[in-house]
């Protein structure tokens, strides 16, 4: 019976890998007018991923001044998508460079509490904000030279921004252009769905990397289909 078991899990797991994931959202003061497009492109995300079958666990974080973990690496079979609706709040400044660094603090214990079977074949750390840095207390030279550390092990980072200098940003960060992407400001649903798109990639094992397709439609107003 136990093998029965496991040979059923690995054909419903066929194409997909174990893979942690974290998505990290800027509620800074100036996200007030995107509060309801932010929300909703959560719970589609969790949605969509739910749909991808395999194992992946998910922590949701949201950043302004501060940092608050809303999820903390769970199933993303078993994930209510609309707590995140319940606990994202604007106000603040942004540090975005210390947001990323909690988040790759939180999830180095996240897998240093796993058995080495549990494992993540991939991680994926995806930030989403609508400025520059105001506030951090760490420096972009610091986070760059973890990131840089993080990605010689297999992680992937993704930088999402509307503001103009995030290409800038990603460099600086480490995080580097094919995986930053610059949106207009309304079109935060659609970055979203980016993230979501190149995560699915990394659960099928395959490269991340932020297509031309997707940084122009990141560019146009109003609803077009990634």
């Amino acid at each position: 019976m136990q093998l029965d078991s496991i040979v059923n899990n690995a054909i419903a797991n066929r194409g997909s890998v174990n893979t942690a994931m974290a998505l990290v959202v800027d509620r800074s003061g100036s996200m007030y007018p995107y509060v309801q497009k932010v929300v909703e492109s959560v719970k589609n995300f969790i949605s969509d991923q739910d749909k991808i079958r395999g194992k992946a666990s998910l922590t949701i974080a949201q950043f302004n001044h501060e940092y608050n973990v809303i999820l903390k690496n769970q199933d993303i079979h078993k994930v209510d998508k609309n707590l995140f609706e319940r606990m994202y709040h604007i106000y603040g400044g942004t540090s975005l460079y210390d947001a990323a660094l909690r988040a790759i603090s939180d999830m180095e214990d996240q897998l240093k509490s796993m058995a080495e079977t549990e494992t993540p074949k991939r991680v994926v750390i995806a930030l989403v904000t609508d400025g520059q840095d105001v506030s951090s207390e760490n420096t972009a030279e610091k986070v760059k030279a973890v990131i840089q550390e993080k990605q010689r092990l297999g992680w992937d980072f993704l930088l999402l921004g509307s503001d103009q200098t995030t290409l800038e940003i990603g460099e600086r960060l480490g995080i580097g252009q094919q995986k930053s992407a610059l949106f207009l400001a309304d079109n935060v649903a659609k970055s979203v769905k980016v993230i979501s798109d190149q995560i699915e990639k990394a659960r099928r094992n395959k490269v991340v990397e932020i297509t031309d397709k997707e940084r122009t439609t990141l560019l146009l107003p109003g609803k077009v289909d990634l």
